[in-house]
């Protein structure tokens, strides 16, 4: 979820399954749009967000089975509240996976409060195995996107960070921020004995 400065509310996610039941993976980004009935910069703010305006589908899966061919997912937002150039813009990130098992991260951006949204661009260059975008927008309006690099034999676990100086038409190339070894939590079954 993310608000802007004008009462605005949008709400990012990604829809997985096909309601039909079929073993179909959608993988639709879309977002949901909520706004103050008194319109932007109501003097009640106590109804910011209340009426639903509705939807945009920003990127769409292939919809093939069991996540092959192209499957979008781990989604991020974020609205620009700077109350500059950029003001009110709203900012999406994912990750799209492909069938032949790359992941690339890719970005849309909306001029018209989550109306429309830009073509998705890819922002992760030529790096292929690639997950968990984060957006933050500064106080000047420049918008960065952090994701994590995953090892592959080519290239090691990483935080990387990529950074857009025009309200998000453009980015940077990808640089690394830190390199990191990755600990993640694991289940084990009875790992020591229950005191009694």
């Amino acid at each position: 979820i993310a608000w802007d400065n004008h009462g605005r509310a949008f709400f990012g996610s990604e829809s997985s399954d096909d309601p039909a039941g079929t073993p179909k993976t959608f993988g639709d980004q879309w977002v949901a749009r909520y706004r103050n009935p008194g319109g932007p910069d109501a003097a009640d703010t106590s109804k910011d967000g209340l009426e639903y305006y509705g939807t945009t589908v920003v990127a769409q899966g292939s919809s093939a089975p069991n996540l092959l061919g192209k499957f979008n997912d781990k989604t991020s937002i974020e609205a620009d509240r700077t109350g500059g150039a950029c003001d009110a813009n709203v900012y999406f990130a994912w990750s799209r996976f492909t069938g032949n098992g790359g992941v690339a991260i890719y970005f849309s951006r909306s001029t018209d409060h989550g109306v429309t949204f830009s073509s998705p661009m890819k922002l992760s260059a030529s790096i292929h195995d690639v997950q968990f975008p984060d957006i933050s927008v500064t106080h000047n309006g420049h918008v960065y996107v952090t994701f994590r690099r995953f090892t592959d034999g080519q290239q090691t676990d990483a935080i990387m960070i990529v950074k857009s100086t025009n309200c998000g038409a453009t980015f940077s190339a990808p640089a690394v921020v830190t390199p990191f070894t990755p600990s993640d939590a694991q289940d084990v079954t009875d790992p020591q004995p229950i005191p009694m």
